[in-house]
């Protein structure tokens, strides 16, 4: 049922990662090197994978939460790491294992909801990458850390971006719709389209709806993103204990499609 309020940490009734056709939308976007839209540009990427190589050993163990096709992954993998990658994506994955066998040894993919699955396996290093971490509803980012805490190996790290205090700044509530003709990002038929955004400022964060109407049903897709300063991701943390040991600021470029206020949060385990 739509509701027209859109009220905070609303949840849409569809998914764009499971979406037959959206999901191969998306895939393209990953794919596309002159774009932000899904993941970002190879030089950004090249350089985010350099920062986590430096911060492991030789042959170390590592896991990509939401590892899409294999981008981050397979970079470190070629690095000489043992990589395993997890993401709900169908489509993605089955790229990224075709790109698996253009290589001697490629990451171990494998298609879960790191949500409601069990994670398995012993690490060295858990990343998750594109501010997936702050795209989570505060109980689900709580799962996330006891899970990661679960499958760390002693002295392991946990890596994740999100976006910094100024995410907000100069941005204001929207509302509109339009019309399709259709074979754009949402369907390929004819279909209306609701596009809200909503910035909740005490709450440090952003939701975005996207309600599709189409052949008499409504489906609703609803994206949440929270931004941090290093005190409060600090204390977000410690408060389900771990330690923000570092915050790396300068491995996103500017772009048209995010901001480039990003800050890279490595974390262990304990908050003392």
């Amino acid at each position: 049922m739509f509701d027209n309020e859109f009220r905070l940490y609303q949840k849409g009734d569809s998914f764009i990662w499971t979406d037959p056709y959206i999901s191969q939308q998306l895939l393209k976007a990953h794919l596309d090197p002159d774009t932000d839209a899904a993941s970002r540009r190879p030089a950004t990427i090249d350089r985010t994978v350099s920062w986590l190589d430096s911060l492991l050993a030789r042959a170390s163990d590592v896991l990509d939460l939401g590892c899409g096709p294999g981008l981050y992954a397979s970079r470190l993998q070629r690095l000489g790491h043992r990589v395993v990658g997890v993401d709900i994506s169908a489509g993605s994955l089955e790229y990224a294992r075709s790109q698996r066998a253009l290589d001697a040894v490629g990451p171990d993919y494998r298609q879960a909801d790191y949500l409601n699955d069990q994670l398995d396996g012993c690490y060295d290093l858990v990343y998750m990458i594109y501010c997936d971490f702050g795209a989570l509803l505060p109980e689900q980012q709580d799962i996330v850390l006891a899970k990661v805490k679960m499958v760390l190996k002693p002295g392991g790290r946990f890596v994740f971006d999100v976006f910094g205090p100024t995410f907000a700044d100069g941005k204001e509530d929207g509302r509109i719709w339009h019309s399709s003709a259709g074979g754009d990002f949402w369907s390929q038929q004819p279909h209306l389209m609701l596009e809200e955004i909503r910035y909740f400022r005490e709450q440090a964060v952003s939701g975005e709806r996207h309600v599709l109407v189409q052949d008499g049903s409504i489906r609703q897709f609803v994206f949440w993103n929270h931004w941090y300063t290093e005190a409060a991701l600090a204390g977000r943390l410690a408060g389900q204990g771990w330690k923000l040991t570092s915050v790396q600021k300068d491995l996103v470029a500017a772009n048209d499609f995010a901001p480039s206020d990003v800050l890279f949060a490595l974390c262990t385990p304990g908050n003392t």
